[in-house]
């Protein structure tokens, strides 16, 4: 990849990726992606203690339809059993179709299930967590978030189905989203340096566009 495409992709990148201090927590909220190691880490964070429930929540998308035989949830839910997730200590939202639906509908299970929840530990892929934790702080705002994900850099992040070239894409609709669903009360607004609208423009012109909204 040509270095100044690198040299824009990190700038997203570092302008994405959003974590915070851990603090113990009622629950660790996953989301569903393409990506088994947001699960590993919930695992990693429930074996050391940080909550006493998991849930994981998403239905299907487009980078998961053949990726995984259930739903996203299920799927981080079997690999974190595999890693040493008690079943019981597990919730499961199979529905939820985008970031919204993430926060309402676990809400909404937690709160069926009789979990009162204040401080909530909520995972994504390193390259969603900033849209994710917008999101959060719009949807359900009474709830303290601490932000988190897997500890991974820029190019280590890359899966085999999902290259540089779609992670780029990737991170330039998300920032497109960033700028764009405040206005239709899907987020809170956010302050976006202009290196990064610098970069995201430049990667635009270079062709990033696919994971664009029309």
């Amino acid at each position: 990849m040509p270095i100044q495409k690198l040299k824009h992709a990190k700038v997203l990148w570092t302008y994405h990726c959003t974590r915070h201090p851990l603090l113990p927590s009622d629950v660790i909220i996953g989301l569903g992606s393409y990506d088994l190691r947001v699960a590993e880490h919930a695992a990693g964070l429930f074996r050391e203690g940080w909550a006493p429930w998991v849930v994981f929540t998403g239905y299907q998308g487009n980078w998961t339809r053949d990726l995984f035989d259930t739903s996203e949830a299920e799927a981080f839910k079997r690999h974190a059993i595999e890693h040493g997730v008690p079943e019981e200590a597990i919730l499961v939202e199979p529905e939820a179709r985008n970031h919204g639906d993430n926060m309402r509908l676990s809400r909404a299970l937690l709160a069926r299930e009789g979990i009162e929840v204040r401080r909530a530990i909520l995972l994504q892929k390193p390259q969603t967590t900033r849209r994710a934790w917008l999101t959060a702080r719009k949807v359900w705002p009474e709830l303290e978030v601490i932000m988190h994900h897997p500890d991974l850099t820029l190019d280590q992040q890359p899966l085999p189905h999902h290259p540089m070239d779609e992670l780029i894409h990737e991170m330039v609709g998300d920032l497109q989203r960033n700028l764009l669903y405040p206005d239709l009360g899907y987020q809170v607004a956010d302050e976006i340096p202009d290196t990064v609208l610098t970069a995201y423009e430049a990667l635009i012109t270079a062709g990033y566009t696919r994971h664009m909204s029309a």
